[in-house]
């Protein structure tokens, strides 16, 4: 059994899935505990051939349809996973060199339930920068510190919201991406998984390349309209897990409640510079 499944979607991918897929490849530690899985999400650009020549090394899954959905995706990629843990990658993103390296040595020395990992923002100029709230060094946190150091970055960030870690297949096997959601779909997933693990090992080094394209966030009503209402319904869920998570206090409802407001502030402020 593979130590390690990485799933990605991809859809009208044929510009990066290459260098998507070669990024996990080449990588000593993959060929001996890695499984790569690509969903083919019914695509109408050369995604397909681009697959087709690494059907030797990696699993593929072909949709005759396009889902319509990312979460869906994702969900058939959890039900194909085999390895003990689980991983995302975007199909326009790509891992450093030395990605595979550092997570096996954390899986090794901590037999962690999650790793979260640093990421390096990359714009389509090449210019790298570091995210504002990065990960400042490695820690490991047991379940006990989640409640100081875990769970308040649901409420009062976007740190933990994407689901570029490392999961332990047995602690999200009961979880799955909503695909009700039109966007937060990822952090949905995160709250769930972060909720059920009992114990986080946190890699400050930048391992994920996150392909960052202007123009990402769409400037519409409508379209801010609908990432409000996702949001909501997230942090309504999020309202449902303070008890469990001992922040039920006024304090920590104010800031859930408001939360979706400010995220979406947020977001139009990080469009805008840009």
């Amino acid at each position: 059994m593979p130590k390690l499944s990485v799933i990605v979607a991809a859809y009208n991918a044929e510009k990066y899935l290459d260098r998507c897929i070669v990024s996990c490849l080449n990588q000593t530690e993959f060929a001996q505990n890695c499984e790569l899985i690509v969903i083919n999400d019914g695509s109408s650009d050369g995604t397909e051939n681009i697959l087709v020549k690494y059907k030797n090394n990696i699993k593929i899954i072909n949709l005759e349809k396009n889902s319509g959905s990312v979460a869906r995706v994702r969900n058939i990629g959890l039900d194909a996973a085999n390895g003990e843990y689980i991983t995302f990658l975007d199909a326009d993103d790509w891992y450093e060199k030395n990605a595979l390296k550092l997570i096996f040595d954390g899986l090794e020395r901590y037999n962690p339930d999650i790793i979260r990992f640093g990421y390096t923002l990359v714009y389509t100029d090449g210019t790298r920068r570091l995210p504002n709230k990065k990960i400042g060094r490695d820690e490991f946190v047991e379940k006990k510190d989640f409640t100081e150091k875990i769970y308040p970055k649901f409420i009062n960030g976007i740190e933990l919201n994407s689901v570029w870690a490392v999961f332990r297949r047995e602690t999200v096997k009961n979880i799955r991406f909503c695909d009700k959601l039109h966007t937060a779909e990822d952090l949905a997933f995160a709250v769930e998984a972060y909720t059920s693990a009992q114990n986080v090992l946190f890699i400050a080094g930048p391992i994920y390349c996150y392909c960052r394209a202007p123009g990402s966030l769409t400037g519409s009503g409508t379209g801010i309209l609908k990432k409000y209402k996702c949001n909501f319904k997230v942090s309504a869920k999020i309202l449902r897990y303070l008890k469990k998570w001992n922040l039920n206090t006024a304090k920590w409802k104010l800031l859930t409640l408001v939360r979706p407001i400010r995220l979406t502030v947020d977001k139009l402020k990080r469009h805008m510079a840009d």
